[in-house]
């Protein structure tokens, strides 16, 4: 019976290694809602989709995607609109900082700051 566990543990580490294979690199900018309440984020990229989703407070996201930047990113608190970035806000963003990858910015009301956290 040992034997049929140990097989399928190692069937599960096996099929999420594939899994993790197949996904896409994860890439900045990584954002956090550093806020108290929930945040409604809306981010556009190139490839032309868009994601919209309900952030919770201290959740943390990588917004990025391989093979596509984003054209625009909205925050909304309490109905809202407390940020809106542009490609060219993000890109100076992004090279404000040594490395990106090693930065989560968090999303206040009134700024987004980055924190070394990663």
């Amino acid at each position: 019976m040992r034997a049929l566990s140990d097989l399928s543990r190692s069937g599960f580490v096996l099929f999420f290694a594939l899994l993790l294979a197949g996904c896409s690199p994860i890439t900045p900018p990584f954002m956090q809602n550093a806020m108290t309440v929930p945040i409604e984020v809306t981010i556009a990229y190139t490839t032309a989709s868009t994601t919209h989703d309900i952030w919770r407070p201290q959740m943390t996201v990588a917004c990025g995607r391989e093979g596509a930047e984003i054209t625009d990113l909205r925050i909304k608190a309490s109905g809202h609109i407390i940020h809106h970035l542009s490609a060219q806000d993000i890109k100076r963003m992004l090279r404000s900082v040594p490395d990106p990858r090693a930065v989560v910015w968090e999303i206040r009301r009134t700024q987004i700051v980055p924190v070394s956290e990663r």
